[in-house]
This record gives structure tokens, C-alpha cells and sequence, in this order.
């Protein structure tokens, strides 16, 4: 792996900013890609008969998702160890994903059933490569920024993915015009670009005054030496932090709309997402300020009080603070529950950490698509009390992890010193 002074790359206060601008390009790329997929999944099942059928496949997208990231992660953390790299599982799973979606176009054109299984099981494909790099290529940055500057670069990733999602619907729509084979296709042109990008800048550099040591051989990536007790608990902030997302956009629509009744939830939603996606970078600017875990449990608690408020009458300037406040308290634990991750799991465990936390995140969104969990958000007795219990555990989880984090900066001082000796 290739180390960089500060003569020969582009850094300031700890950060090779150059590299993660580029993987910010390549989240925002990743983004874009979902946004055609999901906009076409149901007219090219319309195409070959089998109308329907994506809500079956997306379901199981979900809950394969749920097992890939973690191992995905896992796996190009193995790699990283043994030969020094981790884009080779980016650039494999980005060049596997661009060729689906151009094929795909055509194979729907067929307009037969067999035409339709090999339709499902491209995409079915298309869903794993994209599941196999994304946690991969989000662990580059933990090479990228020291420890106090993680939520600060993070918050670059999440202004791109966050501002793709806002424009979501109005890019659906433009994309539905122009056709399966330009959109789609065009989409696979952004997505290998964008990795070109990434490759351009030299995408295993690493920060010379990077403040995490080399794990040594006895901790790196293992079945025998993961802690899997950290891994369960980055998996539940994955899933709070679904379930919290569904809890705030679920609240504050609704809230917003009563309160202001020319609003209507499509503007209210973009309104909400667009916030989000500016308030990114601010925030990832104060969690390295104040401190990650104190932020992000902080900002846990003020949810909790915040949407759980909601959910009763109020005054028209006591609805807008609180709103305000959500939107600020919710940009800080969403920018934080990644960095989070990377300080808890040490060592040369990055993919790890973000597999873990996206397999949780896809796991509750799979339990919030089943009805019987549906149901218990739609009524605003029961979104209090679950927004209530779901920002309470996301508090006492980056508490658990906080404590989790020094455990393992320990072990690993102490398993330095004995091979030193």
C-alpha cells in the first residue's frame, strides 16, 4: 500500500480530501444507480409478463442484503490484510453491476417467461454486486481521515447519497422518458466513471499520520479474533437507525402537514431529504468537533423528546422548534452511526464495520416492509412509543460502543506490546 507525506497529496487537518471527494462521487454514482433501478424494476417485469414481480424481488434484495454486507466486508477486509488493497472488490463489483444494466434492457425485450427468469436472476445478481462493493469501497475512507475527522469526511458520502435521494422522484421521471436503454445504460456509464475517478486519485492511499496502528497479525481479520459481540451491536445500530429514519420521515410529514395544510407530503418529504442532505456536511463538522459519541448519544436523546413530542397537540411555534431541532439531532446521529462503527471495530476491520452496519440497516427495513411491524407505526400512539424505545436504544448503543472502542484500543496496546517483546 502506497503511504503519502504531505508533500504528495491533497490534506488538510487529517484528511486526504482529493480521495474522499472522489469516493463521495462514487456514493453519489451508487445512489443514482438505485434510483434507475428502482424507477425500472416494475416496467421491465411489465415487459416479460410477469407484473408484480418486483415486489418479491426487492424483498429479497432486502434480506439478502442482510447477510452480503456484513460478508462482503468482511472478505475485503481478509484481502486488504493478505495483499494490501481493497478497491479490487470495488472495481470488480462496479464493472459486474454496469454490465447488468446494460444487458438487462435487452433481455426484457424478449417478452417470453424464460426471457423473465433470466431477467430476475440478472437483477437478483445486480442487487449482489452492488451489496458486494458499496461496504468496501465506504471502509476506504477509514484509510482517508484520522479518528476525529471520520464524521467530518463522512459527511461529504452522505450530502451526495442523501441529495441523490431528495431529487429521487423528479430523476425517476426523467429517467422513465428517456427509455430503458439510455437510462439504464447511461447509468452504468456514471457508475464506472465515477469508480475511474476513485482510481484516478489512487485509491489505496493511506494518511501517513493516520492515528490508528497497524493491527498487529494475531488481530487482523478472523473468524477466530472478530468480536462478534461489537459486530451484534453495530448490527442493532443499523437496525435503529432504519427504524429511526421511518419514525422521523413518518413523523414529520404527517406533522408538517396538519400543522401547515397547504403542504402536501410530497413536498413535505423533499423538504425533509433536501434538509438532510445540506445539514450533512455541518454536522459531520460538529460530531469531530464536540466529539463523536457525545453528539451522537446526545442527539439520540433530544430525538427521543423530539418526535416523541410530536405525537401530541402542540402550538404552531412549539410544532416548528421541534422540527428544527429533529432535523439537526437526526443529521448528527445519522452522520455519526458509521464513524461510530469504524472506532469500535479496530484494527483492520473497516469493511466489517460498515457491512455490519448496512446488513442491520437492511434488516430493519426487511422487518419494517412485513405488515405486522407496518402497522405498528401507523398510528401516532404507537409512533410515540416507538420513537421513544428506538432513539433510547441508538443512545445506549453508541454508549455500548464508546465503551466497546476503549476495550479494544487496549487489547490491541497490549497485544503490540508482547510482540514487541
Amino acid at each position: 500500500m502506497e503511504n503519502l507525506s504531505p508533500s504528495n497529496s491533497v490534506h488538510s487537518k487529517g484528511t486526504l480530501w482529493t480521495n474522499v471527494i472522489a469516493l463521495a462521487i462514487l456514493q453519489g454514482a451508487i445512489a443514482f444507480a438505485w434510483v434507475a433501478y428502482r424507477a425500472y424494476l416494475p416496467v421491465l417485469f411489465e415487459q416479460v409478463g410477469l407484473p408484480g414481480t418486483e415486489v418479491p424481488v426487492s424483498r429479497g434484495e432486502d434480506f439478502l442484503a442482510i447477510a452480503l454486507e456484513p460478508m462482503m466486508g468482511f472478505w475485503s477486509d481478509r484481502y486488504r490484510a493478505t495483499l494490501g488493497k481493497r478497491f479490487s472488490f470495488v472495481a470488480v463489483g462496479v464493472g459486474i453491476a454496469a454490465l447488468i444494466l446494460l444487458v438487462v434492457p435487452a433481455i426484457a425485450a424478449g417478452r417470453s417467461p424464460v426471457m423473465g427468469i433470466i431477467l430476475t436472476v440478472l437483477l437478483i445478481g445486480w442487487a449482489i454486486a452492488m451489496a458486494a462493493f458499496r461496504s468496501p469501497a465506504i471502509a476506504l475512507l477509514r484509510q482517508y481521515a484520522l479518528e476525529t475527522r471520520l464524521a467530518q469526511s463522512m459527511g461529504l458520502l452522505l450530502f451526495a447519497m442523501a441529495m441523490v435521494g431528495a431529487f429521487a422522484k423528479p430523476l425517476q421521471t426523467f429517467l422513465l422518458a428517456l427509455g430503458a436503454p439510455t437510462a439504464l445504460g447511461g447509468s452504468s456509464l456514471v457508475l464506472v466513471a465515477s469508480a475511474g475517478v476513485l482510481q484516478l486519485v489512487k485509491p489505496e492511499r493511506k494518511l501517513t499520520t493516520i492515528d490508528i496502528p497497524e493491527a498487529p497479525p494475531s488481530l487482523k481479520a478472523s473468524v477466530q479474533t472478530t468480536p462478534w459481540t461489537t459486530v451484534g451491536q453495530v448490527l442493532l445500530l443499523g437496525g435503529a437507525i432504519a427504524w429511526g429514519l421511518r419514525l422521523i420521515v413518518g413523523s414529520l410529514g404527517p406533522v408538517l402537514v396538519d400543522t401547515f395544510p397547504t403542504i402536501t407530503p410530497g413536498p413535505a418529504i423533499f423538504a425533509f431529504l433536501f434538509t438532510a442532505a445540506c445539514l450533512a456536511v455541518p454536522a459531520g463538522a460538529l460530531n469531530s468537533l464536540w466529539g463523536l459519541r457525545k453528539m451522537v448519544s446526545g442527539g439520540a436523546l433530544m430525538l427521543m423528546l423530539t418526535v416523541t413530542g410530536l405525537q401530541t397537540p402542540l402550538p404552531v411555534n412549539a410544532v416548528i422548534i421541534f422540527i428544527v431541532i429533529s432535523m439537526l439531532a437526526w443529521t448528527v446521529v445519522f452522520n455519526g452511526a458509521i464513524p461510530l462503527a469504524f472506532l469500535a471495530l479496530t484494527g483492520d476491520r473497516g469493511g466489517l464495520a460498515v457491512g455490519s452496519y448496512f446488513g442491520g440497516f437492511a434488516a430493519g427495513m426487511a422487518l419494517l416492509n412485513w405488515t405486522p411491524f407496518a402497522d405498528i407505526l401507523e398510528t401516532t400512539s404507537s409512533r410515540a412509543g416507538a420513537s421513544g424505545i428506538v432513539f433510547a436504544v441508538i443512545a445506549f448503543l453508541t454508549f455500548q460502543l464508546g465503551r466497546s472502542r476503549r476495550a479494544k484500543t487496549s487489547q490491541l496496546s497490549q497485544a503490540e506490546s508482547q510482540s514487541a517483546t
